[in-house]
């Protein structure tokens, strides 16, 4: 596991050799988080997976992710997972997938074969309130 430190001391060194390039990236990242927060207020969690795939492209061409945190979010796609990115700092063991009740343990197990530690099991809302269990969106954290 590397630090946050690591990360934002790769990402600097990136920064100030390329910072046209590196300041365009971290652009499109927060354009990608303000269109996941209005998908959200308004209701619209379907758009949420492209945007946590695109994302993650974007963390990969920070240098924050890594083999593992790749290989994890491959084997989550793979099993149905509709979207799935990195989380914290990079650099960690952290990932999110946006799952369905249909695809949750499929991507559960395909997590942990592939290494996972632990998987994390959370239903979410648009309106952040504690979903039902037939609830649409779920979302596999695995450590």
């Amino acid at each position: 596991q590397s630090s946050t430190r690591d990360a934002v001391n790769t990402v600097r060194r990136k920064y100030t050799r390329h910072p046209h390039k590196y300041t365009n990236i971290f652009n499109e990242i927060g354009d990608i988080a303000r269109d996941a927060r209005t998908y959200i207020v308004q209701g619209r969690p379907n758009e949420l997976p492209a945007l946590m795939n695109s994302n993650h492209k974007l963390l990969q061409l920070l240098g924050v992710s890594n083999d593992r945190l790749d290989h994890l979010i491959s084997a989550a796609r793979g099993a149905g997972a509709m979207g799935a990115k990195l989380c914290g700092s990079g650099l960690g063991g952290n990932i999110i997938a946006l799952v369905d009740p249909d695809t949750k343990n499929q991507v559960r197990n395909a997590l942990l074969i592939a290494g996972a530690k632990r998987v994390i099991l959370t239903r979410v809302d648009t309106k952040f309130r504690k979903m039902t269990e037939d609830s649409p969106a779920f979302s596999l954290r695995s450590c």
